[in-house]
């Protein structure tokens, strides 16, 4: 696992083959929800971590995803905001979120993702979770949604 800051997050999404617009627009109020496969809210899961679970287990087989966290307003505060913080720092991280918002996931690495994922809906964060071999993606938003979509979004 390894960290990306904005310029390489952009890169990385670009050399996916995803629309950077198309991925920072997923995570606001303006996405067409129509266009969602599925659109799950927080109070479905039993828990966070199972949420996780599935947002993970979305893509298939799993080879190596990208988890850009975009913002990390929800309900995060100065009380339990350290919690992804001090994750990274386990990690070896030792720049702050926001200046390395792109959390990368190689194979040997998909426990950790559901534990990353797990700290993003629990504290709804928004966020973008895409896998390099899928052309599918979750959005996870601050209104405590996880919106499984499809390749096409425009």
């Amino acid at each position: 696992m390894y960290f990306l800051d904005q310029r390489q997050v952009r890169d990385e999404i670009a050399g996916m083959g995803f629309d950077w617009q198309t991925i920072e627009g997923a995570m606001g109020p303006s996405l067409d929800i129509g266009k969602c496969e599925v659109r799950r809210t927080r109070e479905e899961f039993y828990n966070s971590y199972v949420a996780a679970m599935e947002a993970v287990a979305f893509f298939g087989p799993f080879t190596r995803a990208l988890l850009y966290v975009h913002s990390m307003g929800g309900r995060i505060n100065t009380e339990n905001g350290h919690l992804l913080e001090r994750l990274r720092h386990a990690y070896g991280e030792r720049r702050a979120a926001h200046h390395a918002p792109g959390h990368a996931f190689q194979a040997h690495d998909q426990y950790d993702l559901v534990t990353f994922c797990d700290i993003v809906i629990n504290y709804g964060f928004q966020a973008v979770l895409l896998q390099h071999r899928s052309r599918n993606w979750v959005a996870f938003t601050e209104a405590d949604e996880m919106r499984f979509l499809p390749e096409q979004l425009n």
